[in-house]
């Protein structure tokens, strides 16, 4: 037996959907569902990215593996979820101090009260706060330094002079469609058939025709991160997976800290920034997402050794206890005790002398 896919039938549920509601949709059976929410079967890749982009959300929160939050977290809006902090709530806008509007991300209500208590925190010593958007950003801002931060629930009225946003970064897309996005413009996705449904290649190039994607923007709006300066200044640069995630853990575990190292991989160095002149650091989810999910993998394999490596030497411990249990002596004291050697003869008649005509000796 297979894991359950216990997330699926939160969302199921949430949005109000049956078993065979569901698998209409997929194309498949309400007892092939029934057997996945109760782990006699698992789907395959295609389904679970199918229905990633019904329920609006990725691979990882449907298998409950979200690295960047405990709670599972969709672009769709909050009232249609098992769960009303996890939907999209609303948005979050930082105003950088040169610039005329506010930067709009859409958020969740738990992101929305993270951020609040994290800026009333906010110190001298540990200005930085971090969250993640629903539109694929993980931003590293400078509380201290910033024009202001505020959130907006999707129910009020639009801020008043200060609302500039595209429907690009309204509620954001499904997390699953930005980590295919690119294979999908670089025409990767027909590489790998078995793994993508027709119907999301579909859903990628409506995507792609209604918000004007190409392989030349793709990297600026999807791949690249955006170091903000006080100045108002703005270097923005491709760098590999592992730079976002190590920014990010750099951050959160040194609130206070005072040069950032933003790796320049497409330029074969590092660039060395002083926190001080950063204002916001505004960088790609999905690599962030990807790198803490490859460590999670290394680390189950490291436990699996581990482990493997324990039921060895347990089966190992088993089996010299067996080996001493009472009547299974073993070899060497079998070969000291005296009840194992083979008894003594004592001859019936005295032995003949080697001259058979002389009398055997009597005893005096």
């Amino acid at each position: 037996m297979t894991t359950p896919i216990n997330n699926l039938r939160k969302l199921r549920d949430g949005r109000h959907l049956t078993q065979a509601d569901l698998a209409q949709q997929l194309g498949t059976t309400q007892q092939t569902i029934g057997r996945w929410e109760t782990g006699k079967n698992e789907p395959n890749f295609s389904a679970l990215r199918d229905m990633a982009i019904i329920f609006g959300t990725s691979v990882d929160d449907l298998l409950g593996h979200n690295p960047m939050s405990d709670k599972l977290e969709t672009a769709s809006p909050r009232y249609n979820n098992f769960d009303t902090e996890s939907g999209f709530w609303g948005h979050v806008g930082v105003k950088l101090p040169t610039a005329t509007h506010s930067r709009w991300y859409p958020i969740t209500l738990e992101v929305a009260n993270r951020i609040g208590h994290s800026m009333r925190r906010a110190t001298r010593d540990e200005p930085w706060i971090t969250f993640h958007t629903l539109n694929n950003r993980v931003l590293l801002v400078n509380a201290l330094a910033v024009h202001k931060v505020w959130t907006l629930t999707d129910d009020a009225d639009e801020a008043f002079g200060d609302w500039e946003l595209g429907q690009l970064d309204y509620a954001g897309y499904p997390a699953e469609v930005y980590r295919c996005l690119h294979d999908y413009l670089d025409g990767g996705l027909d590489e790998a058939e078995t793994e993508y449904s027709q119907g999301f290649k579909d859903t990628l190039a409506a995507i792609v025709a209604e918000d004007d994607w190409d392989s030349a923007n793709v990297y600026e709006r999807l791949l690249e991160t955006h170091v903000h300066y006080v100045s108002g200044g703005v270097d923005s640069r491709y760098i590999d997976n592992v730079g976002p995630a190590e920014l990010l853990e750099d951050v959160q575990l040194n609130p206070g800290l005072a040069m950032f190292a933003i790796p320049a991989s497409d330029l074969g160095f590092h660039i060395y920034v002083p926190s001080a002149t950063v204002v916001m650091i505004d960088m790609p989810l999905h690599l962030v997402v990807q790198h803490a999910t490859e460590l999670r993998q290394e680390y189950l394999q490291d436990v699996s050794q581990v482990e493997s490596l324990a039921a060895v030497k347990k089966a190992m411990a088993v089996t010299a206890r067996v080996k001493r249990l009472p009547g299974r002596p073993r070899k060497h004291d079998a070969d000291a005790s005296p009840s194992a050697a083979a008894p003594a003869t004592i001859p019936a008649t005295p032995p003949e002398s080697a001259d058979a005509g002389e009398p055997p000796p009597s005893a005096t």
